[in-house]
């Protein structure tokens, strides 16, 4: 029985097979890198989040300690430039007398010139009503101050930030961005050596415009996610080139390898076959010598029994020389040779063939 070859159609899919196997911690390495290189992203993305919103804490509050400092200063002079020369002249403090309120008005609006400051709003002590501001509609409001009202007027200073849109607001044209820092103060009277004193008149408010100050905070947290999303972005290509291109090199390398492997099994079944014709040529060659020697023996008894029968005797030393010639063509079966070419007499080789097959062709009765 013949054993076939597989065919291209039986033995691609089992080497498409042991490339892929062979390449498969690669593949595992690949994802592994690129899931590496989107957890860095993601991380990466996190950190800029948290360092932009750490500078913009950082940066209202130090608006917030500006503010203080100011709403001090303004208690200081507000009480010094107001208070004291307005108890002398009037006797008493009297903000519904235009005179008073225009006098306290020229002082604060000469303080916070320059200053980026919205407003600036006292309340009486006496009562959540605004007895003061910069702002002329809301004089004589109640309950304006809220929660940060009553904690200044029992001697805690506070701040409230009031803040709106987002990274995302820069992007649309129509959104806004906004930020104001409302600072409350208890207005105490002031001491000769400058200390602040105990007796608490009222409530500062104090109102700064920090809009232009939150949109570089904004524009910040969205250059540092930007650049960081560029550079993640130009690693992952990066990383993407390099892996395609080792995947490539690895894939040629696996095929090349394959090949070589699939040469060296065939070359060492050839020399498994070639060992076997060795064995079996050795077995055949010592009874070959045998029949060959017992051939030229009868040809001589022939001769001297039946002269001219002896071409039949030549016969069998004739093919088991070409056999004999056969078998040692497999012994050297590792160092194949050339056939060699040589002329022959037709008629001979005719009758040699003849007188071979007579014996067959008698017994069959064949003429």
């Amino acid at each position: 029985m013949i054993d076939q070859q597989p065919g291209n159609n039986g033995e691609q899919p089992s080497r498409q097979q042991r490339i892929d196997s062979s390449l498969q911690p690669f593949t595992l390495v690949k994802y592994f890198s690129f899931s590496a290189l989107g957890v860095f992203l993601i991380v990466t993305l996190f950190l800029s989040w948290i360092i932009s919103n750490h500078a913009r804490d950082v940066m209202l509050k130090q608006s917030e300690d500006y503010s203080l400092l100011l709403a001090e200063n303004l208690n200081q002079q507000v009480f010094r430039r107001f208070v004291l020369p307005a108890v002398v002249r009037y006797g008493r403090i009297a903000l519904r007398n235009p005179e008073q309120f225009e006098y306290l008005d020229r002082i604060v609006t000469s303080f916070v010139q320059g200053l980026a400051i919205d407003s600036v709003t006292i309340y009486d002590s006496s009562e959540n009503v605004i007895s003061y501001s910069t702002n002329e509609d809301l004089v004589g409001s109640r309950d304006k101050g809220g929660i940060e009202y009553d904690k200044a007027l029992v001697g805690t200073t506070n701040s409230r930030f009031i803040y709106s849109g987002s990274v995302l607001s820069l992007l649309s044209s129509d959104a806004s961005v906004s930020c104001q820092l409302k600072t409350f103060i208890p207005f105490r009277q002031v001491k000769e050596s400058g200390e602040a004193g105990d007796v608490i008149m009222g409530v500062i408010e104090i109102v700064k415009d920090l809009s232009k100050d939150y949109t570089a905070i904004l524009k910040l947290q969205s250059r540092i996610i930007l650049v960081s999303s560029v550079i993640m972005t130009i690693l992952f290509l990066v990383l993407r080139t390099i892996v395609s291109r080792a995947g490539k090199i690895l894939e040629r390398r696996t095929v090349e390898r394959l090949r070589l492997e699939e040469q060296l099994n065939k070359s060492e079944r050839l020399a498994h076959l070639g060992t076997m014709v060795a064995t079996v040529s050795h077995e055949i060659k010592s009874p070959l010598g045998i029949v060959r020697s017992t051939g030229e023996i009868l040809k001589k008894r022939i001769m001297k029994v039946a002269p001219g029968n002896e071409n039949l005797a030549q016969i069998i030393v004739d093919e088991t020389t070409r056999l004999n010639t056969i078998v040692t063509e497999f012994l050297d079966f590792a160092r194949p040779q050339a056939p060699i070419l040589k002329e022959h007499d037709i008629h001979t080789i005719l009758n040699r063939a003849i007188s071979f097959v007579r014996s067959m062709a008698d017994n069959q009765k064949i003429q």
